[in-house]
């Protein structure tokens, strides 16, 4: 329900507000392969008041996008997730009492199996950076024994965040629109692998980051897939700690999850015990 008693702004506006206050925060990567993307999709309402885009409004809008582009899951669902976000903004909480993207429903795409790394396969991969690119190494050992999201913390992470002495990565996201934070583990296996890095200042990922993963991938013959590092993260620490009370909400708040949803989707798995020690060793 629009509130006609504030001051009437427009999508552009409420786009322009949301991007001043969280673009510090954005890594390269989101700005160019989410932000900007969706900036030109909903370029044409740019100019529309917000009292006109209700729910009723986005279902029709969406719709006629999915009938004439037939978009896959992974393009529609990530563009729907920025609208929600949108208007979680407070700007847009002034004109609405409830979000009006939030009814709308994700669409079902095919099941896939979750691409998970061959322990000798990770273990290769860093022993490479060790010997040829020890810079790259930590961004690597992050993300395959910490599960750090890619793009939205990982390459966001400054040493400073890192406390061995602790044994906990303070986490800022970009994920989610009121970026908490959260304290994630860090497993013996991975604070080996960052004692050398301990006095380190800065951000984890070095300059031209981006070619240097490529390269380091490349030689090390790994083979790669969709979120490797995150998922083998989730699938090895289920494995290793499936027996324990209370591993779901464990894994879910390491992971940064607001539900179990994505745990049984995508974590629960049958990998064994033996396999997850070997992770955990190398």
């Amino acid at each position: 329900t629009f509130d006609k008693r504030k001051d009437m702004i427009t999508f552009e506006q409420l786009l322009d507000l949301f991007s001043q206050d969280r673009e510090q925060n954005w890594s390269h990567g989101y700005k160019s392969s989410r932000w900007k993307p969706f900036c030109n999709f909903v370029a044409r309402i740019k100019d529309e008041p917000l009292s006109n885009l209700t729910t009723n409004f986005w279902r029709e809008w969406l719709g006629a996008w999915v009938e004439e582009k037939n978009p896959a899951a992974n393009t529609y669902n990530p563009r729907l997730g920025i609208l929600r976000s949108l208007f979680r903004h407070e700007k847009a909480r002034e004109h609405f009492d409830h979000n009006p993207v939030e009814p709308l429903v994700s669409l079902k795409g095919e099941q896939k199996e979750v691409c998970v790394a061959p322990v000798k396969e990770v273990s290769t991969l860093l022993y490479w950076c060790k010997k040829h690119d020890p810079e790259i190494l930590p961004y690597f050992a992050l993300g395959f024994f910490s599960g750090l999201r890619p793009m939205s913390e990982l390459e966001i992470l400054r040493y400073e965040q890192i406390s061995l002495e602790a044994a906990l990565i303070n986490v800022i996201t970009t994920k989610t629109s009121n970026r908490r934070r959260r304290q994630v583990p860090i497993e013996h296996n991975l604070k080996l692998w960052l004692t050398p890095y301990k006095n380190e200042t800065g951000l984890v990922c070095p300059t031209n980051f981006r070619k240097r993963i490529l390269k380091a991938r490349k030689e090390s013959d790994i083979k790669w897939g969709h979120d490797i590092m995150r998922h083998s993260y989730g699938s090895y620490w289920e494995a290793a700690h499936r027996k324990e009370a209370g591993y779901r909400e464990q894994l879910a708040y390491n992971m940064g999850h607001s539900s179990f949803k994505t745990f049984e989707q995508y974590y629960r798995n049958d990998r064994t015990t033996i396999g997850a020690i070997h992770f955990w060793t190398v």
